[in-house]
């Protein structure tokens, strides 16, 4: 077994630069009183017209019935703040967002 002598024990040994995400910035957006009938599908249409939606997730229980909360994530930028000013205390499908 070698051991690196190069450096004093007490130096932190030099890390490697972590590498660029390729993927955009988000902001994720809590969505509450969903529907029960609402599925993922119908929250990324919501909110597609106001930004660039990225993902729209409808939480679910183990059972699979919805928790009627969700999550969508939006690239960050002005396509945020319009998705809120547009749908914050909005009706989606008979229910007040």
């Amino acid at each position: 077994m070698s051991t690196d002598t190069s450096l004093p024990p007490s130096t932190p040994q030099p890390q490697p630069p972590q590498a660029q995400s390729s993927h955009a910035r988000t902001d994720s957006l809590f969505v509450g009183n969903l529907s029960y009938f609402c599925n993922n599908d119908h929250l990324w249409t919501l909110f597609s017209p106001h930004g660039n939606v990225q993902s729209a997730i409808v939480c679910r229980a183990k059972n699979k019935d919805p928790l009627y909360y969700g999550f969508v994530n939006v690239a960050a930028g002005a396509g945020v703040e319009a998705a809120i000013a547009a749908l914050n205390n909005s009706f989606f499908m008979g229910r007040r967002l």
